[in-house]
């Protein structure tokens, strides 16, 4: 079966599992969502080519991984749920008897490799960004170069998006397959792409903070009993809360991965689904996000290697005798999700806390699902519209106003440049050298 005619199905499936249900799980499952579900449920054709009177000049992309395999914690802890059911496979009711005999499905050599609808995720957007941008198939390795990071997963999602655009564009073999370079720096010295594993000030202020988890641990301590004995009162055994975040661990896994939502994610109803994801996005929010300055001003560095690229192609101020005209990068959620919140996108207006009304969460913009699944993109594409420098925003291949500049736009929609550099001029002063000294 053709890879087109797999992508139809797969959507049509999603389309239709949606449809059938007011509940579904996906809508719930954090950054472990998969990508094509988010463009299934939100209706959107192949990307539009912006309006007419702008031609595109610079092409700046970054984003996730595709849909991955679970990684070796996440793979652990699936085991430990296997010998807590196991262990306990007598007191469970007999609809829940298969919890018992369940052996883990994912083999620790794979752990956090691409899978195959991470794969296609990244070919089939590939695909739809070349019809957006058709001059990204006369490539140049030094004119569109192409960055993943040190992880595996970066470098296979970069080139299935790299196979997905260039397919048919030269003459290696019988599908005209163009070879296309990708480039990484190793982990420790990658601060645009790695900034959060590079920052001394991030990992003893955030990460190594116990306070930077409160607001998730106290809204977890209050609300994932009442999914503990709504379990128990399905499956005849009380899991302590530890199983329980494995068992929606195994339900991100069964869905994204397998297609699967009849098993782990069946145990899980609306509200047990609402409760957790919030959890997440508690944790996200105050270790990735709004909550603390630091959080996303570390990606800095990201942000003025984009306003570079568009400055030097304005100014012609280059060192050689050609400059970038598109530079797509592929890393990870902890890139995404503070890289956004520098350029202003999803911020509430007050912060998420384990307290606030059920009002505000339900509608809360800080939605990992929404705004970190698998593959999730962001590009910052400079225009000349009729002879004014402008800057379109692309999230998830929508476009998007960028916050702060909405007064400035132009009847097509996109933020004067001069504009968009006064926007972030006090940010681009920031430094990580400075940011990151303890």
């Amino acid at each position: 079966m053709g890879s087109g005619r797999c992508a139809a199905l797969l959507l049509a499936a999603l389309v239709a599992a949606a449809a059938s249900s007011s509940f579904d799980v996906v809508q719930h499952l954090g950054t472990k969502t998969p990508y094509d579900y988010l463009v299934a449920a939100s209706g959107r054709e192949s990307g539009s080519g912006g309006d007419a009177a702008c031609a595109p000049i610079v092409v700046n992309h970054v984003g996730r991984h595709g849909t991955r395999f679970p990684t070796s914690g996440t793979i652990e802890a699936l085991y430990e749920l296997q010998d807590y059911m196991t262990a306990h496979r007598s007191e469970l009711v007999s609809e829940y008897a298969w919890m018992g005999e369940w052996e883990v499905p994912f083999d620790m050599s794979y752990e956090g490799g691409l899978c195959l609808r991470g794969q296609e995720e990244l070919y089939q957007m590939g695909q739809r960004f070349v019809s957006q941008f058709p001059a990204m198939t006369s490539y140049n390795p030094n004119m569109n170069p192409i960055q993943c990071t040190c992880k595996p997963r970066t470098s296979q999602s970069g080139n299935a998006f790299g196979f997905g655009m260039l397919q048919n564009t030269a003459h290696v073999s019988k599908c005209q397959y163009y070879p296309f370079a990708i480039t990484s720096e190793s982990c420790d010295q990658d601060t645009t792409l790695r900034f959060f594993s590079n920052c001394p000030a991030y990992q003893t202020q955030v990460l190594d903070n116990a306070t930077t988890l409160e607001e998730s641990q106290l809204y977890a301590a209050k609300y994932v009993p009442q999914i503990q004995q709504r379990i128990a009162d399905k499956i005849g055994l009380y899991p302590p809360a530890e199983q329980v975040s494995q068992m929606w661990e195994a339900c991100q896994c069964d869905v994204s991965v397998l297609f699967e939502k009849g098993q782990w994610c069946s145990i899980f109803e609306e509200d047990d689904a609402d409760i957790l994801e919030y959890v997440e996005d508690l944790r996200s929010y105050w270790q990735r996000g709004y909550g603390i300055p630091l959080n996303y001003q570390i990606g800095i560095e990201l942000l003025r290697e984009m306003v570079n690229i568009m400055d030097a192609v304005l100014t012609d101020d280059v060192d050689s005798d050609f400059y970038l005209t598109s530079k797509l990068r592929f890393a990870h959620a902890e890139t995404m999700l503070p890289f956004n919140a520098l350029l202003g996108l999803n911020e509430d207006s007050e912060p998420l806390l384990a307290s606030s009304p059920p009002d505000v969460i339900a509608n809360r913009k800080w939605r990992d699902s929404a705004i970190a699944p698998f593959a999730t993109n962001t590009a910052l594409l400079l225009y000349n519209c009729t002879g004014t420098a402008s800057v379109r925003l692309l999230v998830n291949e929508k476009d998007v106003k960028l916050p702060g500049c909405e007064a400035f736009y132009t009847a097509q929609d996109y933020c004067p440049y001069d504009n968009f550099k006064a926007l972030f001029a006090g940010k681009l002063r920031l430094t990580l050298a400075q940011l990151c000294q303890e």
